[in-house]
């Protein structure tokens, strides 16, 4: 049975079969890592695919998703920059504006009415 053959991995002797699982294992965690929220990816993962594919994987569909989860988690973060600036603008006009009541305030004369 061709499972049962060993195959040298560093100087280890691994049954094929457990070499197998684990190369599946491997694939198993890119496709959970691709099925996150894009800002969990903290690690490529493009070394990973390729080593898998120099083992005989074909992973064109799982690069083409790595690519879009990329865009997407660029898009993230420029989306989460443009966000801070948009903050720090509207915390500065709101400040400004406050001031500008203040000083309209402080220049309008002392009323006497009731």
């Amino acid at each position: 049975d061709s499972d049962d053959e060993t195959v040298d991995v560093n100087g280890f002797q691994i049954l094929s079969s457990q070499l197998k699982k684990a190369y599946i294992d491997v694939l198993l965690d890119v496709i959970e890592t691709l099925c996150r929220s894009p800002h969990e990816l903290t690690s490529p993962l493009d070394n990973t695919i390729f080593d898998l594919e120099d083992v005989g994987f074909k992973l064109d569909w799982v690069k083409m998703k790595l690519w879009k989860v990329y865009v997407k988690k660029k898009q993230e973060q420029e989306s989460s920059a443009r966000i801070r600036e948009l903050q720090e603008k509207f915390y500065f006009e709101n400040e400004l504006e406050n001031e500008k009541n203040m000083s309209m305030t402080a220049r309008a004369p002392l009323d006497f009415s009731v």
